[in-house]
């Protein structure tokens, strides 16, 4: 995990460097092959929540083809930032808002454990293999097959509006890690 110092700086530091503006709401994704981590899916319920807040950004980390999504990542409506893979996916954890990962699929889906570890709320699906772990820990929301637009519409909008629901889902997700041997 990265102490509370540790992760304002890296907040700061990258938001600095990217020129997103503090007090701007950022939805993050993290991983490869972005078809099969529900990219689309994002990129439509953004859309449709992309007057939920003044300065939204989506920060998608992880190697794919952004031209594949260029149609729906202007539909979004809000700065979408394709920046490859990371080897510091820390600070961009650290950095965020919270996660959004509406997979289709996913065995296991070790991203989310990773957000947690950095307090990080989640915002996924329940065919994420570790999905479970964002309810036991109270930090996120987890989204019921078979898949439904508006669930996942209504609870981005929930995590976009809600500052004071983020910050008890990250106190939640840092508690879970401190009990939790997720090793």
């Amino acid at each position: 995990t990265t102490s509370d110092t540790a992760a304002h700086s890296h907040r700061s530091e990258l938001r600095a460097e990217l020129g997103t503006p503090e007090d701007a709401v950022v939805a993050l994704l993290v991983g490869s092959g972005f078809r099969i981590k529900g990219l689309d899916r994002a990129l439509r319920a953004l859309a449709a929540n992309q007057d939920a807040a003044p300065k939204p950004e989506f920060w998608v980390v992880g190697n794919g083809n952004p031209a594949r999504f260029a149609a729906l990542t202007k539909q979004a409506g809000i700065n979408v930032r394709f920046l490859g893979g990371r080897a510091d996916v820390n600070r961009f954890y650290d950095a965020a808002d919270f996660m959004l990962h509406p997979a289709y699929s996913e065995s296991a889906g070790k991203v989310l454990l990773e957000a947690l570890t950095h307090g990080l709320p989640v915002l996924t699906t329940d065919t994420c293999g570790y999905a479970p772990h964002i309810l036991k820990a109270d930090a996120g929301a987890v989204l019921r097959s078979p898949f439904a637009k508006p669930a996942l519409n209504y609870q981005l909008k929930q995590f976009i509006q809600a500052p004071e629901g983020r910050q008890r889902m990250r106190h939640n997700a840092l508690a879970y890690f401190d009990k939790e041997d997720l090793y």
